[in-house]
């Protein structure tokens, strides 16, 4: 995976304390085509899967 640009897309749709931006559902969509993964959310409804995600984001900043 590309962290740098998961980063990027993690930022359109997520604020710093990990709560979900008023950002629409076109950036949910596209972060969650680009995760390709049913268990981080629906990416025809555009649902996330906050603490999914959330963990992701973490394990990926902090290296572990």
């Amino acid at each position: 995976m590309d962290n740098d640009k998961f980063i990027a897309l993690y930022n359109e749709c997520f604020n710093s304390d990990g709560t979900v931006k008023l950002c629409g559902r076109a950036k949910c969509k596209k972060l969650l085509t680009f995760l390709n993964n049913s268990k981080y959310g629906d990416k025809n409804l555009g649902f996330l899967n906050v603490k999914e995600i959330n963990a992701l984001y973490h394990s990926i900043n902090t290296g572990v």
